[in-house]
């Protein structure tokens, strides 16, 4: 019988030294809804691979995303306390613990691609566009950009597009990129970049809308962009106009994935999941 992702990724973490530290890692990375990894599985899905053929790829990429979930939820930064429903990890385990946590994620991601069954031009791939994009190029600048921006963002679309696109967008191209890799379609990587950048875009505008549309218990999560006066999609549009943006991504999307160079009915269907979310 086949293993589901969760299974996969508490058999990884079983085999890792046991004790505080691992426990407060696998806490992060438990209760997400995993949309990152399920990017992977719907483009690998569509070239006739098998969604356990992801899972190396996918858990990586979850581990990456986990660290930076707790690193943006510390009090330096967003000074969040909830997360995933369930406390932040440093409200659970301390801020010492919670650092290292984000720590140990965020290098036992490469260490995991480096050890993976894919080919090794794959694997250095993955290694360095996960490297680019989760980094410099990527979400590490999105958030240098997101704590750091001034009253003029508040009131540029292009800046806030900007912040978007590397914050969230670059981790969604990493996902869409892990999926053309392991499916060997890099002579189309245009499309997955194009393509990464709108769902990058409709989900974050999706998180704005439902943060002031919605309560903590129903994200999962507080609105902290509003308590730190950071810009967001409220702070440039009426919530009818960001309604209409979100429609339009959507739109895009749908017109990409009728051309997509595999059968993207999984990637459809993700999405659909995703408009309803």
């Amino acid at each position: 019988m086949k293993k589901s992702f969760e299974e996969y990724i508490q058999e990884t973490f079983a085999s890792y030294r046991p004790g505080k530290l691992t426990e407060a890692m696998n806490y992060a990375i438990s209760g997400g809804a995993h949309f990152r990894p399920e990017l992977i599985f719907a483009v690998i899905k569509g070239f006739g691979f098998d969604e356990e053929d992801g899972f190396p790829a996918a858990l990586a990429l979850e581990m990456v995303h986990s660290y930076s979930l707790i690193q943006d939820d510390m009090p330096c930064m967003d000074n969040d306390e909830l997360r995933r429903g369930k406390p932040s990890t440093h409200v659970a385990y301390g801020e010492d613990i919670a650092l290292l946590a984000s720590d140990a994620l965020l290098t036992q991601a490469f260490g995991i691609l480096a050890e993976s069954p894919y080919d090794a031009e794959a694997r250095l791939h993955m290694i360095a566009d996960l490297s680019h994009l989760a980094g410099l190029g990527g979400m590490v600048y999105g958030q240098f950009l997101d704590v750091t921006q001034d009253s003029a963002a508040m009131q540029d679309r292009e800046a806030l597009n900007t912040l978007e696109d590397y914050k969230t967008g670059a981790l969604f191209e990493a996902a869409l990129l892990f999926g053309m890799y392991i499916a060997g379609d890099d002579s189309n990587m245009p499309f997955y970049e194009g393509l990464a950048v709108k769902i990058g875009r409709v989900f974050q505008l999706q998180d704005d809308l439902f943060d002031l549309t919605r309560t903590p218990e129903e994200t999962g999560k507080t609105n902290s962009d509003e308590r730190n006066n950071k810009a967001t999609a409220f702070s440039l549009y009426t919530e009818e106009e960001l309604r209409q943006q979100i429609a339009s991504l959507f739109e895009d999307i749908d017109r990409d994935l009728a051309n997509a160079p595999f059968d993207s009915v999984f990637l459809q269907k993700l999405i659909a999941r995703m408009r309803d979310r």
